[in-house]
């Protein structure tokens, strides 16, 4: 088995998106991925879902959402899941947007409109570096992964 087919365990994903026409983009990208996705058409929601399934590995938040915006959900969700990867996903790629994620708790950005093999790419380096931080505590996934490589 190759390295691509060991890091592309099925997903739990959390899309954050208050556009239907944002929404059917990411669907599609995903579409082929054989992930399981969540939706949440504001930050409320998203931390809602966040805090009643476990399950979610990933999370696509939006920045400019109605209710809450993706800043506010996404320092919530940290605060209770501090290892949950959250990329925030914006048309407004300013330096400072830029930055107002990251200092929220957003592990990557990618801006709208969003392509495919990048999303994928960001996906899999995000995932990449939470699996490694939890393989460092974790003598058993540290024992697989030596076995493996």
């Amino acid at each position: 088995m190759d390295k691509k087919q060991r890091s592309n365990p099925v997903l739990t994903i959390l899309i954050a998106e208050d556009d239907g026409l944002c929404t059917m983009l990411l669907q599609r990208i995903l579409k082929n991925e054989n992930h399981n996705i969540f939706y949440a058409e504001n930050g409320k929601e998203a931390v809602d879902l966040v805090m009643h399934h476990h399950g979610i590995n990933l999370v696509l938040m939006d920045i400019k959402m109605p209710i809450m915006n993706g800043y506010e959900a996404t320092k919530l969700i940290k605060q209770h899941r501090p290892d949950l990867p959250i990329i925030a996903q914006s048309a407004f790629t300013s330096k400072e947007n830029k930055l107002k994620a990251k200092e929220a708790g957003c592990d990557a950005f990618i801006s709208k409109p969003i392509n495919k093999s990048e999303l994928l790419e960001l996906m899999a380096e995000v995932l990449e570096r939470y699996d490694c931080r939890q393989d460092a505590h974790d003598p058993a996934a540290l024992a697989f992964n030596a076995t493996n490589q």
